[in-house]
């Protein structure tokens, strides 16, 4: 766990458990294991966090005219990317590149009856179900996304792009960042 991030519903930051050493690691150890083995979670799991941040939006920026050949870039702006992926079309996913059945119960687990609330200053919402989208904060979430935007790709079976030592690159992928790449016929 990164330093200086948000704690879950239980408020137990990365410092505490970092100050806690060998006994919190063998708990969780052990904790990890049974769900492993029953591939059931804590129902306490179930319950996110959500902490408005504000960020500062950032223009994307082309830089087609780095490369020697001739190119046509689009890039893809995903819309609350993370928040919009449906919960099965992860599973399926998951599925479809054999990711062990034990995973991805645990995952559909977790996920089945997630809820959270929401935290801005020192006020919090009711706790409302989360239907689509991945955790937020959660390590794995980048890579359930991607699993998912990856099914899409090979369904949608991309034919033009921009020819590199015989290989085809149709695409250029990074988390919820897409840029489609063919060249300028």
């Amino acid at each position: 766990m990164r330093k200086n991030k948000s704690p879950g519903p239980d408020d137990i930051t990365s410092d505490v458990l970092l100050i806690a050493g060998e006994p919190a690691l063998d708990y969780l150890t052990k904790c990890f294991n049974e769900i492993l083995k029953t591939g059931k979670i804590p129902t306490s799991w179930e319950e996110a966090k959500i902490i408005i941040i504000y960020k500062k939006k950032t223009p994307v920026i082309e830089k087609s005219n780095e490369y020697n050949l001739p190119l046509c870039v689009g890039f893809i702006d995903y819309e609350k990317a993370f928040d919009s992926v449906k919960h099965l079309a992860i599973f399926d996913a998951l599925r479809q590149i054999n990711i062990d059945e034990k995973y991805v119960n645990i995952l559909e687990n977790i996920y089945q009856n997630a809820t959270a609330k929401v935290h801005i200053d020192n006020m919090e919402s009711e706790l409302f179900p989360i239907k689509r989208g991945v955790r937020q904060g959660d390590p794995i979430s980048p890579k359930l996304f991607t699993a998912a935007i990856e099914m899409i790709f090979r369904k949608a079976e991309l034919k033009h792009g921009l020819n590199i030592d015989g290989e085809t690159l149709t695409n250029l992928r990074f988390a919820d960042d897409v840029a489609l790449v063919t060249e300028n016929k």
